[in-house]
């Protein structure tokens, strides 16, 4: 089974990959690609793990900047006019519908 951490790094760096957006042309778009190949219980388990482990646990903009880059992400939310933390949340709750 993968730890909390090991499902960050399969999600951010296997969704928000360098070519991610060839296929998919928006961060929505990539999700939803990933919210079709998992289970619903999945999708929630992920939601509550950025909650937890990104949102409530990094406190700077730079740090989620760095904790996602760590994590495998290559997607930079500033291109759409987020924050990180904007991103985070409405990647959280786009993951629960």
């Amino acid at each position: 089974m993968l730890s909390e951490s090991d499902s960050l790094v399969r999600f951010f760096g296997g969704a928000f990959h360098q070519d991610c957006f060839d296929d998919d042309p928006t961060w929505e778009d990539v999700v939803q690609r990933y919210k079709e190949s998992v289970s619903p219980d999945e999708h929630a388990a992920l939601a509550h793990r950025i909650e937890l482990e990104l949102l409530t646990s990094s406190t700077t903009e730079s740090e989620l900047v760095q904790r996602l880059s760590k994590l495998g992400s290559y997607y930079r939310p500033e291109a759409d006019g987020f924050t990180n933390r904007k991103w985070l949340i409405a990647l959280v709750e786009y993951l629960k519908t």
